[in-house]
């Protein structure tokens, strides 16, 4: 990374007694816990807790695996939460020699509303279950709005500004729309590979993340109240994944309405194809450099003009 800081810890050795047989009593006795046995059937740690699902399917699948792969076996499943809605089968199986299998959970895509998304909780009874690995798995599932490609933006930062000084220039960057809500765009991963001023490195790491894209969605269904929602970037330069957002967004948060953050001039303005928002309304935060947020925009060179 970029840019790290040295810090110097104080370590206080701690020394480890002993225990030996003397004079004294009240020695420890020591019972191991026994190693489990069974099927122990698991749901992998990379299961996610959000499943975007596609209207053009009817199922998805979740992958089970269990440590003991002899014999076939079957196994109950407990489900609860929005049943009615998906369709998931009473138990699921494990040919002989298998440690993974797939669950296939049903559902129709015409009861679902755009972005709108159902909670389903999935157990493995605890007989059939590992103290080692997840047995229950609660995640939600919906069908995310499609998004249209509009082509290429000429997108200017000035968000990165605030903590770094880079310079401001123009760069370029797929723009996208939402079918479901005109005016509302999102620019796909301005802070990864397309951002001029990152960089990737010989060990396969980069400035971002490489394990999957991120977006940033900038709402201007309302072209005289533009706000951006709080979102992290994917971009890391030491201190974290860095999070940007605008300040109307977080006064709504607070209670405000979209016309009180109009009447006292929060929001940006979108016009002849060209979203800018007025200086000092735009927010930028690093984890792991302080806690809050820092203002951005501070020149008013923010720009995303629209192909």
């Amino acid at each position: 990374m970029k840019f790290q800081q040295t810090y110097i810890f104080s370590v206080v050795a701690l020394t480890a007694v002993a225990l030996f047989s003397s004079s004294c009593d009240g020695g420890v006795d020591y019972t191991p816990a026994e190693e489990p046995t069974g099927i122990q059937a698991y749901f992998p740690a990379t299961v996610s807790s959000r499943i975007d699902l596609s209207e053009a399917d009817t199922v998805f699948t979740i992958p089970v695996m269990r440590r003991d792969a002899e014999g076939a076996v079957t196994i109950p499943l407990d489900v609860s939460g929005d049943t009615e809605r998906f369709s998931v089968p009473e138990s699921l199986s494990f040919a002989d020699g298998e440690t993974e299998t797939e669950l296939t959970v049903g559902y129709n895509p015409d009861s679902f509303a755009y972005d709108e998304y159902y909670e389903l909780t999935i157990a493995i009874p605890e007989e059939y279950a590992t103290p080692y690995g997840i047995s229950s798995y609660t995640f939600t599932a919906g069908i995310p709005s499609a998004w249209i490609s509009l082509g290429t933006a000429l997108y200017t930062d000035d968000f990165i500004t605030t903590f770094y000084g880079v310079d401001i220039y123009p760069y370029e960057v797929e723009i996208q729309e939402n079918a479901a809500s005109p005016g509302l765009f999102r620019l796909v991963y301005p802070y990864g590979e397309a951002y001029p001023y990152n960089e990737a490195y010989d060990d396969g790491t980069a400035d971002w993340d490489l394990t999957r894209t991120y977006y940033m969605e900038i709402n201007a269904t309302d072209p005289d109240g533009v706000f951006i929602p709080q979102q992290q970037t994917g971009m890391d330069w030491g201190y974290g994944n860095i999070e940007v957002w605008s300040e109307a967004s977080r006064e709504m948060e607070l209670g405000a309405t979209l016309e009180d953050v109009k009447a006292v001039g929060l929001t940006g303005t979108y016009a002849e194809g060209i979203i800018t928002f007025p200086p000092n309304t735009l927010l930028v935060s690093m984890p792991l450099y302080a806690d809050g947020f820092f203002t951005a925009n501070t020149g008013g060179a923010f720009r995303v003009e629209l192909p």
